[in-house]
């Protein structure tokens, strides 16, 4: 039977190789490099530059650096769909109420309202940090969301609930690993892990919500990854290499501070 655990660590291993900085900017033209440094760069970035960025954001998504790695993801999601039902049927194990706050954190509507009230707090009190986060946290999502919709239409994969056919792949993990990058790209690995610690449980939250299968949270990881790179090209903060080392039962990522 597959370990619930394998689950998280297979995403936080998957999540660490997609951020190495040994990927951090290759596959991105000149120019797109250039406008999207002015507009990390730019002292409260208005509501308007925020949404104008946007097909921006979008072409950086399948950026050649981008697609490499979305290729390691797509790998591992085929090859953990042999473990799809195993896995929704482990995690449903656990009550149900455990996973409740994972579906409402992980929810499209709770993740852009945060974004956006980000944003409004930055603007208000002229603290432009908080202010380019926030319009980078807008971006992700609405660029997460407008790849996440495409494929759900085009995949028409049933839910393990057979409620709907648009399983494929998971929105609600898609923003939560989309707001997790653009916390770890712009404040570094300190808060970036438990910002992706609470991805992962948004992740499983959906599984045990009989809602995904384990091959649709990894492909939503994988978009919320690229989504939040993508609008945080320049902004990097990492301060460690990351590497991945053998574990008893598994595997663990490793963390080596940079000189």
């Amino acid at each position: 039977m597959l370990k619930i655990h394998r689950v998280v660590v297979l995403l936080a291993v998957l999540s660490a190789a997609f951020n190495n900085s040994a990927f951090a900017q290759s596959g991105i033209t000149a120019p797109d490099a250039a406008q999207a440094a002015h507009a990390i760069t730019a002292v409260n970035p208005s509501l308007g530059a925020t949404f104008t960025s946007l097909g921006g954001d979008l072409r950086r998504m399948f950026s050649a650096d981008n697609a490499t790695m979305g290729i390691v993801f797509a790998g591992a999601a085929l090859a953990a769909s042999q473990w799809d039902a195993a896995a929704v049927g482990e995690v449903r194990e656990l009550p149900a109420r455990t996973f409740n706050p994972g579906n409402t954190t992980g929810a499209f509507i709770t993740q852009v309202g945060a974004a956006f009230g980000t944003y409004a707090i930055g603007r208000a009190t002229g603290n432009s940090r908080i202010a380019i986060t926030g319009s980078h946290l807008i971006r992700a999502q609405i660029a997460s969301q407008v790849v996440v919709q495409g494929l759900k239409l085009a995949a028409g994969r049933s839910r393990p609930d057979a409620s709907n056919h648009f399983s494929f792949p998971s929105g609600h993990t898609a923003s939560a690993f989309a707001t997790a990058t653009v916390i770890q790209r712009d404040f570094g690995w300190k808060f970036g892990i438990p910002a992706y610690a609470v991805g992962a449980y948004v992740a499983a939250s959906r599984m045990g919500s009989n809602k995904h299968f384990l091959s649709d949270v990894i492909a939503g990881a994988a978009i919320g990854i690229t989504a939040g790179r993508s609008v945080t090209i320049g902004s990097g903060r990492a301060r460690f290499d990351l590497g991945v080392a053998p574990a008893a039962g598994g595997a663990a990522v490793t963390f080596t501070r940079k000189d």
